[in-house]
Formats: structure tokens, sequence, C-alpha cells
């Protein structure tokens, strides 16, 4: 499948990248976000709600940051701290 203009830009960008429908299911991610995925639940893919991959420690705290953002129309941001399979 071509990639659009956006998809490219959004590629080039080191940091991991999701995007979201109003109901917090992934629309798309870059091609840093696949960095992440040893420490996500579950495979990252398009459709799936994004509390489904995060873990299961930041599960209340996205959820609340997805909650504000809907009502209050404005972006927030969380640093993360992940641990590997090892705890590390």
């Amino acid at each position: 499948m071509k990639e659009s203009g956006y998809e490219k830009i959004f590629n080039q960008v080191f940091e991991s990248m999701f995007i979201l429908n109003e109901h917090g299911e992934i629309v798309f991610f870059n091609e840093s976000a696949l960095r992440l995925q040893p420490l996500m639940r579950q495979p990252i893919k398009k459709g799936i709600h994004f509390t489904e991959v995060v873990s299961n420690e930041r599960k209340d705290l996205v959820s609340s940051i997805l909650r504000h953002v809907k009502v209050d129309k404005v972006p927030q941001t969380a640093e993360a701290e992940y641990k590997d399979a090892a705890g590390r």
C-alpha cells in the first residue's frame, strides 16, 4: 500500500506516534512506534483500542488522558517509563 504524504512525514519522526479516532482506536502509527512492540501487551495494529496495547500499569493513566482530551479538546502528554519482560 502506498504511503500518503502525511504518512511519509510521520514515518520520518524519531519519536513514536499514534493517531487515534474519537473512540480511542488506533488509526495510524508511525514506524518508530514499532520499537515499542516488545513493551506492549499485544501487537500494535490499526482498529484496536489504544488501552488494549499499553501496559497494565499505564492503562488507567492512558484512559484518563484520552477522556480529558475528548472532553477538554486539549492535547495532553505524559512521560512513560517502560520495563522489559524481565522487569528492567
